[in-house]
């Protein structure tokens, strides 16, 4: 999300595409049952960057990934960029289409790690503040020391802390700090 959210407020967000490897799955069956399949090619390959994020989903689904390589081709053909996130290397997941998994390995493959505390305590303050959660020191360093795992560990930490500061209001202190 982050890439494509970057990508579209610097080159426009008109012509970048976020979506996961399910949705996609899903998008593409539903063309064909409905007869648009030119249509949803149209929407996946007329895009200067298309990110699937959780691409793992597309494993055993033989004609989804055909239809994939297909797409990340002429996305390839046609200078896009493609991005893919997965929890696993593209060589390893299994039931997956050995073209497609040499496709992905031929751009550069990178392992994201565990964000460290630094990191995690300007996570924690910035998706904080986008929520509109005040928090002191104290709880932004206590959500940041709890959540060693990620992202989206922290976002339902903060998830959490909200809806305990709404339910329970009179816990937050004087300032109405979290």
């Amino acid at each position: 999300q982050g890439i494509a959210g970057r990508y579209g407020a610097r080159f426009g967000a008109g012509r970048v595409r976020y979506t996961t490897g399910e949705r996609f799955a899903n998008e593409f069956i539903a063309s064909l049952q409905a007869g648009t399949l030119e249509r949803f090619r149209r929407r996946y390959r007329s895009v200067d960057l298309l990110c699937i994020d959780d691409a793992h989903f597309l494993a055993g689904k033989t004609a989804t990934q055909s239809e994939f390589l297909h797409t990340f081709d002429a996305l390839d053909l046609d200078g896009a960029r493609v991005v893919l996130a997965s929890d696993e290397h593209p060589q390893v997941i299994r039931e997956f289409n050995a073209r497609l998994a040499s496709r992905c390995i031929s751009g550069m493959v990178v392992r994201v790690e565990a964000p460290d505390e630094e990191t995690r305590v300007r996570l924690v303050r910035r998706l904080a503040e986008r929520r509109g959660l005040t928090l002191d020191d104290a709880g932004v360093h206590a959500v940041a020391s709890a959540c060693t795992g990620g992202v989206r560990e922290i976002q339902g930490a903060l998830a959490r802390v909200d809806a305990l500061a709404r339910l329970l209001p009179d816990l937050s202190g004087e300032d109405g700090a979290a």
